[in-house]
């Protein structure tokens, strides 16, 4: 059919449907956070590890919603702690651990060799990631998608539809009839 009606009536060509269509109408990046939560209660006293820190490593861009929670982890200077994708380790200490508003850490990220500092008033944040909101007008009534990550499931025009990606700037679609792709470009202007 080489035309189709919006849903005020107005014609449009078939070619101007589907997926190319759909418009993005926000991004919201997704952060890595640590945070430098307190000194382990008596870690101040001598002990073979050292005095230890609570750090809370918080994942939004985690694959799993479990994952992505804020979670303590309990370190000293030099020692591993996490696993995979959520494990660093304390570099450097600065500032008294008696005053912990004069605490400076330096971590450093297994994941990507990165070093980062924090102190209790100042935490640690990395966009790690981005979640999208889409609409699609072509249909009665309207289709909206809020908060959609990497491998969400959309249907749009009858076909199913998979997020690929998404940056800051773009969301790319891939059918899952040909895996043709369909980038759809960010565009404040169009956010509701």
């Amino acid at each position: 059919m080489p035309w189709q009606q919006k849903p005020d009536g107005t014609p449009i060509r078939s070619s101007q449907a589907g997926p190319s269509a759909a418009v993005v109408t926000k991004i919201t990046p997704l952060y890595l956070i640590l945070t430098l939560d307190s000194i382990e209660p008596n870690a101040i006293e001598t002990n073979e590890l050292g005095t230890r820190y609570v750090v809370s490593m918080e994942r939004q861009a985690a694959a799993l919603p479990s994952q992505r929670g804020k979670r303590q982890h309990y370190a000293s200077v030099g020692e591993k702690v996490g696993e995979k994708d959520d494990a660093f380790t304390i570099r450097e200490v600065s500032g008294s651990p008696s005053d912990p508003g004069t605490l400076k850490l330096t971590v450093q990220l297994m994941d990507t060799g990165e070093r980062a500092t924090l102190t209790k008033d100042k935490p640690f944040r990395r966009v790690d990631g981005y979640i999208a909101d889409l609409k699609y007008d072509l249909e009665k009534p309207p289709r909206t998608w809020q908060g959609q990550r990497v491998n969400a499931n959309l249907k749009i025009a009858g076909d199913d539809y998979i997020i690929v990606a998404i940056d800051q700037n773009s969301v790319v679609l891939s059918a899952r009839l040909n895996q043709k792709k369909t980038t759809l470009t960010y565009n404040p202007q169009n956010a509701e």
